[in-house]
Protein backbone atom coordinates (compact mmCIF):
# COMPACT_ATOMS: atom_id res chain seq x y z
CA UNK A 1 0.00 0.00 0.00
CA UNK A 2 1.33 3.42 -0.95
CA UNK A 3 0.01 6.54 0.82
CA UNK A 4 -1.59 8.26 -2.14
CA UNK A 5 -1.99 11.65 -0.51
CA UNK A 6 1.69 11.97 0.41
CA UNK A 7 3.06 10.93 -2.96
CA UNK A 8 0.65 13.11 -4.92
CA UNK A 9 1.15 16.21 -2.79
CA UNK A 10 4.90 15.80 -2.88
CA UNK A 11 4.98 15.77 -6.68
CA UNK A 12 2.54 18.67 -6.95
CA UNK A 13 4.23 20.92 -4.46
CA UNK A 14 7.79 20.37 -5.59
CA UNK A 15 6.78 21.09 -9.19
CA UNK A 16 4.84 24.18 -8.10
CA UNK A 17 7.67 25.61 -6.03
CA UNK A 18 5.30 26.19 -3.16
CA UNK A 19 7.73 24.97 -0.51
CA UNK A 20 10.21 27.68 0.18
CA UNK A 21 12.86 26.02 2.29
CA UNK A 22 15.06 22.99 1.74
CA UNK A 23 14.28 21.90 5.27
CA UNK A 24 10.55 21.70 4.54
CA UNK A 25 11.25 19.75 1.35
CA UNK A 26 13.42 17.29 3.19
CA UNK A 27 10.75 16.80 5.85
CA UNK A 28 8.25 15.80 3.17
CA UNK A 29 10.76 13.42 1.60
CA UNK A 30 11.55 11.90 4.99
CA UNK A 31 7.88 11.27 5.66
CA UNK A 32 7.39 9.76 2.21
CA UNK A 33 10.35 7.45 2.76
CA UNK A 34 9.03 6.31 6.13
CA UNK A 35 5.61 5.53 4.72
CA UNK A 36 6.91 3.77 1.61
CA UNK A 37 9.64 1.64 3.09
CA UNK A 38 8.93 1.15 6.79
CA UNK A 39 8.90 -2.53 7.71
CA UNK A 40 6.47 -1.50 10.45
CA UNK A 41 3.74 -0.48 7.98
CA UNK A 42 0.83 -2.96 8.02
CA UNK A 43 -1.94 -3.43 5.42
CA UNK A 44 -4.83 -1.15 6.35
CA UNK A 45 -8.49 -1.84 7.02
CA UNK A 46 -11.11 0.66 5.89
CA UNK A 47 -13.19 -0.23 8.96
CA UNK A 48 -11.14 2.23 11.03
CA UNK A 49 -12.42 5.73 10.30
CA UNK A 50 -10.51 8.91 11.11
CA UNK A 51 -8.97 11.96 9.43
CA UNK A 52 -6.61 10.45 6.87
CA UNK A 53 -4.56 13.64 6.64
CA UNK A 54 -3.84 13.54 10.36
CA UNK A 55 -4.16 15.82 13.36
CA UNK A 56 -2.54 18.80 14.98
CA UNK A 57 -0.83 17.71 18.22
CA UNK A 58 -3.28 19.46 20.55
CA UNK A 59 -6.39 18.71 18.49
CA UNK A 60 -9.16 16.38 19.67
CA UNK A 61 -8.60 12.99 18.02
CA UNK A 62 -11.36 10.38 17.79
CA UNK A 63 -11.36 7.25 15.63
CA UNK A 64 -14.46 5.18 14.90
CA UNK A 65 -14.11 1.43 14.40
CA UNK A 66 -16.98 -0.40 12.74
CA UNK A 67 -17.99 -4.02 13.27
CA UNK A 68 -20.01 -6.15 15.66
CA UNK A 69 -17.05 -7.81 17.38
CA UNK A 70 -16.00 -6.61 20.81
CA UNK A 71 -12.67 -4.77 20.90
CA UNK A 72 -10.33 -5.35 23.81
CA UNK A 73 -7.52 -2.87 23.09
CA UNK A 74 -6.29 -0.23 20.64
CA UNK A 75 -2.65 0.78 20.24
CA UNK A 76 -0.76 3.54 18.44
CA UNK A 77 2.25 2.24 16.48
CA UNK A 78 5.13 4.57 15.56
CA UNK A 79 6.01 3.81 11.93
CA UNK A 80 9.54 5.15 12.34
CA UNK A 81 10.51 2.80 15.17
CA UNK A 82 7.77 0.17 15.32
CA UNK A 83 7.24 0.96 18.98
CA UNK A 84 3.85 0.93 20.65
CA UNK A 85 3.43 4.49 21.86
CA UNK A 86 0.06 4.24 23.57
CA UNK A 87 -2.50 1.61 24.49
CA UNK A 88 -6.07 2.31 25.38
CA UNK A 89 -9.61 1.05 25.64
CA UNK A 90 -12.41 2.04 23.29
CA UNK A 91 -15.76 3.36 24.44
CA UNK A 92 -18.59 0.87 24.79
CA UNK A 93 -20.10 -0.53 21.61
CA UNK A 94 -23.06 1.47 20.24
CA UNK A 95 -25.27 1.52 17.15
CA UNK A 96 -25.23 4.51 14.77
CA UNK A 97 -28.67 4.81 13.13
CA UNK A 98 -27.63 7.26 10.38
CA UNK A 99 -24.90 4.93 9.14
CA UNK A 100 -26.37 1.59 10.14
CA UNK A 101 -23.06 0.72 11.84
CA UNK A 102 -22.29 -0.88 15.14
CA UNK A 103 -19.18 0.95 16.31
CA UNK A 104 -16.60 1.53 18.99
CA UNK A 105 -14.90 4.91 19.36
CA UNK A 106 -11.39 5.57 20.57
CA UNK A 107 -10.30 8.94 21.94
CA UNK A 108 -6.55 9.46 21.64
CA UNK A 109 -6.55 13.23 22.10
CA UNK A 110 -3.99 12.93 24.85
CA UNK A 111 -1.36 11.57 22.44
CA UNK A 112 0.39 14.63 21.00
CA UNK A 113 3.86 13.54 19.86
CA UNK A 114 4.58 14.56 16.23
CA UNK A 115 5.25 11.65 13.92
CA UNK A 116 3.70 9.11 11.54
CA UNK A 117 1.56 6.35 13.02
CA UNK A 118 -0.97 3.56 12.56
CA UNK A 119 -3.73 2.51 14.90
CA UNK A 120 -3.75 -1.21 15.77
CA UNK A 121 -7.10 -2.70 16.81
CA UNK A 122 -6.56 -5.88 18.84
CA UNK A 123 -4.06 -8.06 16.97
CA UNK A 124 -5.29 -8.06 13.40
CA UNK A 125 -6.59 -4.68 12.23
CA UNK A 126 -4.61 -1.56 11.33
CA UNK A 127 -5.62 1.90 10.19
CA UNK A 128 -4.27 3.86 7.28
CA UNK A 129 -1.07 5.69 8.28
CA UNK A 130 -1.58 9.19 9.63
CA UNK A 131 0.51 12.13 10.75
CA UNK A 132 0.46 14.15 13.94
CA UNK A 133 2.12 17.46 13.23
CA UNK A 134 1.73 21.16 12.59
CA UNK A 135 1.74 21.01 8.78
CA UNK A 136 -1.07 18.56 8.02
CA UNK A 137 -3.22 21.06 6.10
CA UNK A 138 -0.61 23.31 4.45
CA UNK A 139 -0.34 21.29 1.24
CA UNK A 140 -4.04 20.40 1.18
CA UNK A 141 -4.97 24.08 1.24
CA UNK A 142 -2.97 24.77 -1.91
CA UNK A 143 -4.27 21.68 -3.68
CA UNK A 144 -7.92 22.59 -3.02
CA UNK A 145 -7.41 26.22 -4.07
CA UNK A 146 -5.59 25.10 -7.22
CA UNK A 147 -8.62 23.03 -8.27
CA UNK A 148 -10.30 26.09 -9.80
CA UNK A 149 -7.55 26.35 -12.40
CA UNK A 150 -8.66 22.99 -13.81
CA UNK A 151 -12.20 24.37 -14.24
CA UNK A 152 -11.02 27.13 -16.60
CA UNK A 153 -12.94 27.52 -19.84
CA UNK A 154 -11.45 28.67 -23.13
CA UNK A 155 -7.78 28.25 -22.32
CA UNK A 156 -5.26 25.43 -22.47
CA UNK A 157 -4.52 23.73 -19.17
CA UNK A 158 -0.80 23.52 -19.80
CA UNK A 159 1.64 20.85 -18.74
CA UNK A 160 3.63 23.49 -16.85
CA UNK A 161 0.65 24.42 -14.72
CA UNK A 162 -1.61 21.37 -14.96
CA UNK A 163 1.04 18.62 -14.88
CA UNK A 164 -0.35 15.33 -16.14
CA UNK A 165 -3.89 16.76 -16.16
CA UNK A 166 -3.03 19.19 -18.96
CA UNK A 167 -5.58 19.44 -21.78
CA UNK A 168 -6.44 21.60 -24.81
CA UNK A 169 -8.73 24.56 -24.40
CA UNK A 170 -12.43 23.89 -24.60
CA UNK A 171 -15.29 26.22 -25.47
CA UNK A 172 -13.84 29.56 -26.61
CA UNK A 173 -17.37 31.02 -26.28
CA UNK A 174 -16.60 33.79 -28.74
CA UNK A 175 -19.66 32.99 -30.84
CA UNK A 176 -22.51 32.22 -28.43
CA UNK A 177 -26.09 32.36 -29.70
CA UNK A 178 -28.85 34.10 -27.78
CA UNK A 179 -31.57 31.56 -27.03
CA UNK A 180 -34.90 32.65 -28.50
CA UNK A 181 -36.35 32.81 -24.97
CA UNK A 182 -34.15 35.85 -24.29
CA UNK A 183 -36.05 37.86 -26.89
CA UNK A 184 -32.73 38.74 -28.49
CA UNK A 185 -31.17 37.59 -31.74
CA UNK A 186 -27.66 37.04 -32.94
CA UNK A 187 -24.37 36.04 -31.42
CA UNK A 188 -22.26 37.42 -28.60
CA UNK A 189 -18.82 36.76 -27.12
CA UNK A 190 -18.76 35.59 -23.48
CA UNK A 191 -15.38 33.87 -23.03
CA UNK A 192 -13.55 32.53 -20.02
CA UNK A 193 -14.84 31.68 -16.57
CA UNK A 194 -15.09 28.29 -14.89
CA UNK A 195 -16.98 25.16 -15.76
CA UNK A 196 -19.58 24.82 -13.05
CA UNK A 197 -19.27 21.15 -12.21
CA UNK A 198 -18.79 17.83 -13.94
CA UNK A 199 -20.55 19.33 -16.96
CA UNK A 200 -19.45 22.17 -19.23
CA UNK A 201 -22.05 24.81 -18.32
CA UNK A 202 -21.31 28.27 -16.93
CA UNK A 203 -23.85 29.56 -14.40
CA UNK A 204 -23.85 33.09 -12.99
CA UNK A 205 -25.63 32.20 -9.75
CA UNK A 206 -23.34 29.43 -8.60
CA UNK A 207 -20.21 31.02 -10.04
CA UNK A 208 -20.85 34.30 -8.23
CA UNK A 209 -21.74 32.55 -4.98
CA UNK A 210 -18.69 30.28 -5.05
CA UNK A 211 -16.34 33.10 -5.94
CA UNK A 212 -17.97 35.16 -3.18
CA UNK A 213 -17.12 32.52 -0.59
CA UNK A 214 -13.53 32.48 -1.84
CA UNK A 215 -13.35 36.27 -1.66
CA UNK A 216 -14.58 36.18 1.91
CA UNK A 217 -11.77 33.77 2.74
CA UNK A 218 -9.29 36.26 1.25
CA UNK A 219 -10.83 39.15 3.19
CA UNK A 220 -10.48 37.15 6.41
CA UNK A 221 -7.06 35.68 5.65
CA UNK A 222 -5.17 38.01 3.27
CA UNK A 223 -2.13 35.71 3.30
CA UNK A 224 -4.15 32.81 1.88
CA UNK A 225 -2.50 31.55 -1.36
CA UNK A 226 0.10 34.31 -1.83
CA UNK A 227 1.51 35.20 -5.22
CA UNK A 228 3.44 32.26 -6.67
CA UNK A 229 1.85 29.62 -4.44
CA UNK A 230 -0.54 27.92 -6.89
CA UNK A 231 1.52 27.59 -10.08
CA UNK A 232 -1.08 29.18 -12.34
CA UNK A 233 -0.30 31.30 -15.43
CA UNK A 234 -0.64 34.54 -13.44
CA UNK A 235 1.74 33.47 -10.66
CA UNK A 236 4.51 35.98 -9.89
CA UNK A 237 2.52 38.96 -11.17
CA UNK A 238 2.43 40.70 -7.79
CA UNK A 239 -1.19 39.68 -7.04
CA UNK A 240 -2.46 36.98 -4.69
CA UNK A 241 -2.83 33.76 -6.72
CA UNK A 242 -6.33 32.97 -5.48
CA UNK A 243 -7.45 36.49 -6.37
CA UNK A 244 -5.97 35.98 -9.83
CA UNK A 245 -7.99 32.79 -10.17
CA UNK A 246 -11.18 34.49 -9.01
CA UNK A 247 -10.60 37.26 -11.54
CA UNK A 248 -10.68 34.68 -14.30
CA UNK A 249 -14.27 33.98 -13.26
CA UNK A 250 -15.09 37.66 -12.69
CA UNK A 251 -14.01 38.60 -16.21
CA UNK A 252 -16.55 36.12 -17.60
CA UNK A 253 -19.36 37.02 -15.21
CA UNK A 254 -19.01 40.68 -16.17
CA UNK A 255 -19.89 39.76 -19.78
CA UNK A 256 -23.28 38.32 -18.78
CA UNK A 257 -25.01 41.66 -18.17
CA UNK A 258 -27.54 42.94 -20.67
CA UNK A 259 -27.66 46.59 -21.70
CA UNK A 260 -30.58 47.25 -19.32
CA UNK A 261 -28.64 45.98 -16.29
CA UNK A 262 -30.27 42.56 -16.00
CA UNK A 263 -28.03 39.50 -15.99
CA UNK A 264 -28.45 36.41 -18.10
CA UNK A 265 -28.84 33.28 -16.02
CA UNK A 266 -26.43 30.87 -17.71
CA UNK A 267 -24.42 29.91 -20.77
CA UNK A 268 -24.81 26.26 -21.82
CA UNK A 269 -25.64 23.92 -24.65
CA UNK A 270 -29.22 22.74 -24.84
CA UNK A 271 -28.31 19.32 -23.45
CA UNK A 272 -25.44 17.86 -21.45
CA UNK A 273 -22.47 16.50 -23.37
CA UNK A 274 -21.32 12.91 -22.97
CA UNK A 275 -18.17 11.73 -21.23
CA UNK A 276 -15.78 13.59 -23.53
CA UNK A 277 -12.99 16.13 -23.15
CA UNK A 278 -13.98 19.82 -23.21
CA UNK A 279 -12.37 20.51 -26.61
CA UNK A 280 -14.36 17.62 -28.09
CA UNK A 281 -17.69 19.13 -27.01
CA UNK A 282 -18.49 21.38 -29.96
CA UNK A 283 -22.28 21.73 -29.82
CA UNK A 284 -23.67 25.26 -30.16
CA UNK A 285 -23.79 27.13 -26.86
CA UNK A 286 -26.51 29.58 -25.85
CA UNK A 287 -27.10 32.55 -23.60
CA UNK A 288 -30.25 31.88 -21.56
CA UNK A 289 -32.80 34.43 -20.27
CA UNK A 290 -32.21 36.86 -17.41
CA UNK A 291 -33.27 36.22 -13.83
CA UNK A 292 -33.65 38.24 -10.67
CA UNK A 293 -31.55 35.86 -8.60
CA UNK A 294 -28.62 35.82 -11.02
CA UNK A 295 -28.77 39.60 -11.25
CA UNK A 296 -28.49 40.15 -7.49
CA UNK A 297 -25.75 37.52 -7.19
CA UNK A 298 -23.90 39.33 -9.97
CA UNK A 299 -24.30 42.64 -8.14
CA UNK A 300 -23.04 41.23 -4.84
CA UNK A 301 -20.02 39.48 -6.30
CA UNK A 302 -18.81 42.35 -8.49
CA UNK A 303 -19.28 44.88 -5.66
CA UNK A 304 -17.18 42.62 -3.43
CA UNK A 305 -14.62 41.99 -6.17
CA UNK A 306 -14.30 45.71 -6.79
CA UNK A 307 -13.13 46.26 -3.20
CA UNK A 308 -10.55 43.51 -3.43
CA UNK A 309 -9.17 44.59 -6.79
CA UNK A 310 -9.15 48.36 -6.37
CA UNK A 311 -5.49 48.57 -5.34
CA UNK A 312 -4.42 46.65 -8.45
CA UNK A 313 -6.63 48.26 -11.12
CA UNK A 314 -8.84 51.09 -9.90
CA UNK A 315 -10.43 51.65 -13.33
CA UNK A 316 -11.53 48.04 -13.61
CA UNK A 317 -12.79 48.08 -10.03
CA UNK A 318 -14.86 51.19 -10.74
CA UNK A 319 -16.31 49.56 -13.87
CA UNK A 320 -17.31 46.45 -11.91
CA UNK A 321 -18.91 48.56 -9.19
CA UNK A 322 -20.90 50.50 -11.79
CA UNK A 323 -22.10 47.22 -13.28
CA UNK A 324 -23.10 46.02 -9.82
CA UNK A 325 -25.14 49.16 -9.15
CA UNK A 326 -26.86 48.90 -12.52
CA UNK A 327 -27.72 45.28 -11.79
CA UNK A 328 -29.20 46.29 -8.44
CA UNK A 329 -31.53 48.74 -10.14
CA UNK A 330 -32.74 46.11 -12.60
CA UNK A 331 -33.28 43.59 -9.81
CA UNK A 332 -35.35 46.08 -7.78
CA UNK A 333 -37.47 46.84 -10.83
CA UNK A 334 -37.83 43.16 -11.80
CA UNK A 335 -38.20 41.29 -8.48
CA UNK A 336 -39.93 38.16 -9.80
CA UNK A 337 -38.07 37.17 -12.95
CA UNK A 338 -37.61 33.54 -11.94
CA UNK A 339 -35.67 31.35 -14.30
CA UNK A 340 -37.05 28.15 -15.80
CA UNK A 341 -35.34 26.12 -18.46
CA UNK A 342 -36.87 26.70 -21.89
CA UNK A 343 -38.67 23.62 -23.19
CA UNK A 344 -35.74 22.57 -25.39
CA UNK A 345 -33.08 22.95 -22.66
CA UNK A 346 -32.19 20.29 -20.08
CA UNK A 347 -28.92 21.52 -18.55
CA UNK A 348 -28.73 22.57 -14.87
CA UNK A 349 -31.55 24.95 -14.05
CA UNK A 350 -30.44 26.58 -10.78
CA UNK A 351 -34.01 27.74 -10.37
CA UNK A 352 -34.81 29.94 -7.38
CA UNK A 353 -38.19 31.53 -6.75
CA UNK A 354 -37.09 33.60 -3.77
CA UNK A 355 -34.41 36.17 -4.53
CA UNK A 356 -34.53 37.86 -1.12
CA UNK A 357 -31.36 36.16 0.08
CA UNK A 358 -29.48 37.24 -3.04
CA UNK A 359 -30.81 40.77 -2.66
CA UNK A 360 -29.68 40.96 0.96
CA UNK A 361 -26.17 39.88 -0.02
CA UNK A 362 -26.11 42.43 -2.84
CA UNK A 363 -27.27 45.22 -0.53
CA UNK A 364 -24.59 44.32 2.03
CA UNK A 365 -21.74 44.32 -0.49
CA UNK A 366 -22.95 47.48 -2.22
CA UNK A 367 -23.37 49.29 1.08
CA UNK A 368 -19.85 48.46 2.20
CA UNK A 369 -18.45 49.36 -1.23
CA UNK A 370 -20.33 52.65 -1.64
CA UNK A 371 -21.64 53.75 1.77
CA UNK A 372 -24.90 54.79 0.09
CA UNK A 373 -27.99 55.10 2.28
CA UNK A 374 -30.22 53.31 -0.22
CA UNK A 375 -28.57 49.99 0.53
CA UNK A 376 -28.56 50.53 4.29
CA UNK A 377 -32.27 51.34 4.19
CA UNK A 378 -32.92 48.02 2.47
CA UNK A 379 -30.74 46.13 4.95
CA UNK A 380 -32.42 47.74 7.96
CA UNK A 381 -35.82 46.51 6.87
CA UNK A 382 -34.77 43.06 5.70
CA UNK A 383 -32.48 41.47 8.26
CA UNK A 384 -32.52 37.72 7.58
CA UNK A 385 -33.32 34.73 9.73
CA UNK A 386 -30.03 32.88 10.31
CA UNK A 387 -31.50 29.52 11.24
CA UNK A 388 -29.62 26.99 9.12
CA UNK A 389 -31.57 24.60 6.92
CA UNK A 390 -29.97 21.77 4.96
CA UNK A 391 -29.43 22.37 1.30
CA UNK A 392 -28.75 25.99 2.33
CA UNK A 393 -26.18 26.55 -0.41
CA UNK A 394 -26.34 28.49 -3.64
CA UNK A 395 -30.01 29.32 -3.04
CA UNK A 396 -29.73 31.04 0.30
CA UNK A 397 -26.37 30.75 2.06
CA UNK A 398 -25.53 34.14 0.58
CA UNK A 399 -27.56 35.74 3.37
CA UNK A 400 -24.78 34.56 5.66
CA UNK A 401 -22.19 36.06 3.30
CA UNK A 402 -24.02 39.37 3.59
CA UNK A 403 -24.00 39.15 7.39
CA UNK A 404 -20.30 38.24 7.45
CA UNK A 405 -19.48 41.26 5.30
CA UNK A 406 -21.54 43.60 7.48
CA UNK A 407 -19.99 42.36 10.72
CA UNK A 408 -16.51 42.67 9.23
CA UNK A 409 -17.39 46.33 8.70
CA UNK A 410 -19.62 46.87 11.72
CA UNK A 411 -18.24 50.36 12.30
CA UNK A 412 -20.36 51.48 9.36
CA UNK A 413 -23.55 49.97 10.82
CA UNK A 414 -26.00 51.32 13.36
CA UNK A 415 -25.21 49.65 16.68
CA UNK A 416 -28.63 48.04 16.95
CA UNK A 417 -28.25 46.27 13.60
CA UNK A 418 -24.75 45.04 14.43
CA UNK A 419 -25.93 43.75 17.81
CA UNK A 420 -28.91 41.94 16.29
CA UNK A 421 -26.77 40.27 13.61
CA UNK A 422 -24.22 39.12 16.19
CA UNK A 423 -26.92 37.72 18.42
CA UNK A 424 -28.49 35.77 15.55
CA UNK A 425 -25.14 34.46 14.31
CA UNK A 426 -24.17 33.22 17.78
CA UNK A 427 -27.57 31.56 18.19
CA UNK A 428 -27.17 29.83 14.85
CA UNK A 429 -23.63 28.69 15.71
CA UNK A 430 -24.77 27.34 19.08
CA UNK A 431 -27.49 25.32 17.40
CA UNK A 432 -25.09 23.98 14.75
CA UNK A 433 -22.39 23.15 17.29
CA UNK A 434 -24.94 21.14 19.23
CA UNK A 435 -25.75 19.22 16.06
CA UNK A 436 -22.05 18.46 15.52
CA UNK A 437 -21.74 17.19 19.08
CA UNK A 438 -24.87 15.06 18.71
CA UNK A 439 -24.71 13.35 15.31
CA UNK A 440 -23.01 10.03 14.62
CA UNK A 441 -19.62 11.02 13.24
CA UNK A 442 -19.61 14.49 14.80
CA UNK A 443 -20.75 16.24 11.63
CA UNK A 444 -23.37 18.95 11.52
CA UNK A 445 -25.74 17.15 9.13
CA UNK A 446 -28.36 14.44 9.61
CA UNK A 447 -30.33 15.06 6.40
CA UNK A 448 -28.05 13.92 3.59
CA UNK A 449 -29.19 15.73 0.45
CA UNK A 450 -27.57 16.47 -2.90
CA UNK A 451 -24.17 18.00 -2.08
CA UNK A 452 -24.20 16.98 1.59
CA UNK A 453 -20.46 17.63 1.77
CA UNK A 454 -21.26 21.26 0.99
CA UNK A 455 -23.65 21.32 3.97
CA UNK A 456 -20.97 19.80 6.21
CA UNK A 457 -18.64 22.64 5.27
CA UNK A 458 -21.17 25.47 5.33
CA UNK A 459 -22.23 24.48 8.85
CA UNK A 460 -18.58 24.73 9.88
CA UNK A 461 -18.27 28.04 7.99
CA UNK A 462 -21.02 29.60 10.12
CA UNK A 463 -19.48 28.25 13.32
CA UNK A 464 -16.02 29.53 12.38
CA UNK A 465 -17.44 33.00 11.74
CA UNK A 466 -19.12 32.97 15.14
CA UNK A 467 -15.78 32.02 16.70
CA UNK A 468 -14.39 35.37 15.51
CA UNK A 469 -17.00 37.06 17.71
CA UNK A 470 -16.98 34.62 20.64
CA UNK A 471 -13.97 32.24 20.59
CA UNK A 472 -15.57 29.30 22.38
CA UNK A 473 -13.45 26.12 22.33
CA UNK A 474 -16.60 24.19 21.36
CA UNK A 475 -16.78 26.21 18.14
CA UNK A 476 -13.24 25.41 17.04
CA UNK A 477 -13.72 21.75 18.01
CA UNK A 478 -16.83 21.66 15.80
CA UNK A 479 -14.92 23.07 12.82
CA UNK A 480 -12.15 20.50 13.28
CA UNK A 481 -14.75 17.73 13.58
CA UNK A 482 -16.24 18.81 10.25
CA UNK A 483 -12.83 18.66 8.58
CA UNK A 484 -12.23 15.24 10.14
CA UNK A 485 -15.49 14.06 8.56
CA UNK A 486 -14.51 15.40 5.16
CA UNK A 487 -11.11 13.70 5.20
CA UNK A 488 -12.27 10.25 6.27
CA UNK A 489 -14.01 10.20 9.65
CA UNK A 490 -17.33 9.24 8.09
CA UNK A 491 -19.47 6.21 7.37
CA UNK A 492 -18.04 5.61 3.89
CA UNK A 493 -14.38 5.57 4.92
CA UNK A 494 -13.52 7.85 1.98
CA UNK A 495 -11.64 11.09 2.15
CA UNK A 496 -14.11 13.16 0.18
CA UNK A 497 -11.47 15.18 -1.70
CA UNK A 498 -9.69 13.82 -4.76
CA UNK A 499 -5.96 13.36 -4.26
CA UNK A 500 -6.11 13.70 -0.48
CA UNK A 501 -5.95 10.81 1.96
CA UNK A 502 -5.29 7.13 1.38
CA UNK A 503 -8.82 6.39 0.21
CA UNK A 504 -10.01 9.32 -1.93
CA UNK A 505 -12.67 9.18 -4.67
CA UNK A 506 -11.24 7.82 -7.91
CA UNK A 507 -14.25 7.85 -10.26
CA UNK A 508 -15.86 11.26 -9.81
CA UNK A 509 -18.62 12.47 -12.11
CA UNK A 510 -16.38 14.91 -13.96
CA UNK A 511 -16.16 14.64 -17.71
CA UNK A 512 -12.49 15.51 -18.12
CA UNK A 513 -11.46 13.07 -15.38
CA UNK A 514 -13.54 10.36 -17.04
CA UNK A 515 -12.27 10.98 -20.57
CA UNK A 516 -8.59 11.91 -20.14
CA UNK A 517 -7.24 8.37 -19.79
CA UNK A 518 -5.46 9.19 -16.52
CA UNK A 519 -6.02 6.83 -13.60
CA UNK A 520 -6.20 9.55 -10.93
CA UNK A 521 -8.95 12.15 -11.24
CA UNK A 522 -8.11 15.84 -11.29
CA UNK A 523 -6.94 16.58 -7.72
CA UNK A 524 -8.41 18.88 -5.12
CA UNK A 525 -12.11 18.38 -5.96
CA UNK A 526 -14.68 17.85 -3.19
CA UNK A 527 -17.28 15.31 -4.30
CA UNK A 528 -20.96 15.73 -3.49
CA UNK A 529 -21.13 13.09 -0.79
CA UNK A 530 -23.86 10.81 0.57
CA UNK A 531 -27.29 11.59 -0.86
CA UNK A 532 -30.17 9.61 0.59
CA UNK A 533 -32.49 10.71 -2.20
CA UNK A 534 -30.36 8.91 -4.85
CA UNK A 535 -31.74 10.75 -7.89
CA UNK A 536 -29.45 8.61 -10.06
CA UNK A 537 -30.62 5.26 -8.65
CA UNK A 538 -31.72 3.98 -12.07
CA UNK A 539 -28.09 4.11 -13.21
CA UNK A 540 -26.26 3.26 -9.96
CA UNK A 541 -26.37 0.02 -7.98
CA UNK A 542 -26.49 1.40 -4.45
CA UNK A 543 -26.33 -1.21 -1.69
CA UNK A 544 -29.81 -2.45 -0.84
CA UNK A 545 -31.45 -0.24 1.79
CA UNK A 546 -28.34 1.94 2.06
CA UNK A 547 -28.74 4.16 5.14
CA UNK A 548 -28.38 7.94 4.72
CA UNK A 549 -24.66 8.18 5.53
CA UNK A 550 -23.80 5.35 3.13
CA UNK A 551 -25.84 6.54 0.14
CA UNK A 552 -22.65 7.21 -1.78
CA UNK A 553 -20.94 5.39 -4.65
CA UNK A 554 -17.51 6.15 -6.05
CA UNK A 555 -18.56 5.53 -9.65
CA UNK A 556 -18.76 7.86 -12.64
CA UNK A 557 -22.49 7.22 -13.06
CA UNK A 558 -23.34 8.61 -9.63
CA UNK A 559 -23.91 12.25 -10.42
CA UNK A 560 -26.16 12.47 -7.34
CA UNK A 561 -23.36 11.59 -4.91
CA UNK A 562 -20.04 11.74 -6.77
CA UNK A 563 -20.15 14.83 -8.96
CA UNK A 564 -17.95 17.85 -8.28
CA UNK A 565 -19.09 21.46 -8.25
CA UNK A 566 -17.70 24.96 -7.70
CA UNK A 567 -19.69 25.57 -4.53
CA UNK A 568 -18.71 22.24 -2.97
CA UNK A 569 -15.08 23.39 -3.02
CA UNK A 570 -15.49 27.06 -2.14
CA UNK A 571 -15.91 26.79 1.67
CA UNK A 572 -12.87 24.56 2.10
CA UNK A 573 -9.99 27.07 1.68
CA UNK A 574 -11.60 29.21 4.40
CA UNK A 575 -12.00 26.24 6.76
CA UNK A 576 -8.46 24.98 6.19
CA UNK A 577 -7.06 28.44 6.81
CA UNK A 578 -9.14 28.71 9.98
CA UNK A 579 -7.65 25.41 11.16
CA UNK A 580 -4.11 26.49 10.27
CA UNK A 581 -4.57 29.70 12.23
CA UNK A 582 -5.88 27.75 15.23
CA UNK A 583 -2.72 25.65 15.47
CA UNK A 584 -0.88 28.82 16.48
Amino acid sequence: MKPFFTLLLLSLLVSCNTIDSAKEKSNLVDEKTVLETSRYLHPASNTIRFNQLGYFPKEKKIATITGNSDITSISIIDLTTGETCMKGQPYDKVFFPLSGDTIHQFDFSGFQKPGVYQLQVDENRYSYPFEIGEGIYDSALLLVAKSYYYHRVGTDITKQHGMKWHRPAGHPDTNVLYHSATGKKGFVASPGGWYDAGDFGKYVMNGAFSAGQLLHALETYPDLCPDGSLNIPESRNGINDLLDEIKYEADWIATMQDDDGGVFHKLTTKNFAGAIMPHEATEQRYIMPKSTASTFDFAAFLAKMARQYKKYDSNLAEAWLAQAQKAWQWGVQNPTEYFKNPADVSTGEYGDEDASQEQFWAAAELFVSTGEQTYLDYLSGNLPDLTYTYGDGWKSFMRYLGVFTLLDNEGSLPEAIAAQLKEQLIASADDLTNRVQTFDYRQGVNDFQWGSNSDIQNVAFVIAEAYEIDPKPAYSDAVFSSLNYLFGHNATGYSMVTGLGDNPPMHIHHRASKADGIVEPVPGFVCGGPNYYKQDANDVNYPADAPPMKSYMDVWESYASNEVCLNWNSPLPYLLMFAIEQRK
